[in-house]
C-alpha cells in the first residue's frame, strides 16, 4: 500500500526528550518538514480520542546537530504501542507547530532535500557513464 504523505521524510538518527511523556528519551527515526517520528523504549499512553490534541514540547538532539538541541512544540498525530517479545516501545508520529527553533528545522530539512537532489543527480550521471560505457555509440538508449 502506498503511503499518502504531505512531506518527503527523510531518515535521520537523534534523540527526543519529552519529559510529559516518558522519563526515558526516545529515539528519532525519520523526519519531514511537517513532523517527525520518535521511539520510545517504553509504553506511552496518549489519549488520540479527543479530537483537540494536547500539545507536547519536544527537545530534538539531531544526530548531525551534535549536543545542541532544538526546542521544537508537537501535536501527536499517531501512536503505536508495540509490546511483542517481551519487549515494550511506542512509537509516535508528530506534527510539528512554528515555535523557537522550529525555522533551525526547517532549515535542516531544505538542506537534507537539497543534498537528496544532489545525490539523485551524481547518481544519475554515474549510472548515465556506466552505461555510455557498456553500450556502443551508435545505440540509443533512455533511461528512466
Amino acid at each position: 500500500m502506498d503511503e499518502l504523505r504531505k512531506d518527503i521524510r527523510f531518515a535521520d538518527f537523534g534523540r527526543v526528550d519529552c519529559p510529559a511523556l516518558s522519563p526515558i528519551p526516545g529515539v528519532l527515526s525519520d523526519v519531514s518538514e511537517g513532523g517527525l517520528k520518535a521511539t520510545f523504549p517504553v509504553p506511552v499512553e496518549i489519549d488520540m480520542s479527543d479530537m483537540k490534541k494536547d500539545e507536547f514540547e519536544l527537545s530534538v538532539r539531531l544526530s548531525s546537530f551534535g549536543s545542541v538541541s532544538l526546542d521544537l512544540l508537537a501535536i501527536p498525530v499517531w501512536v503505536f504501542n508495540n509490546n511483542s517479545g517481551g519487549n515494550s516501545s511506542t512509537q509516535i508520529g508528530f506534527s510539528l507547530l512554528p515555535a523557537k527553533d522550529f525555522g533551525t528545522y526547517s532549515e535542516y530539512i531544505k538542506k537534507m532535500d537539497e543534498s537528496a537532489a544532489i545525490d539523485d543527480e551524481q547518481a544519475q550521471r554515474l549510472l548515465n557513464d556506466v552505461v555510455n560505457e557498456i553500450l556502443p555509440e551508435e545505440t540509443s538508449c533512455q533511461i528512466l
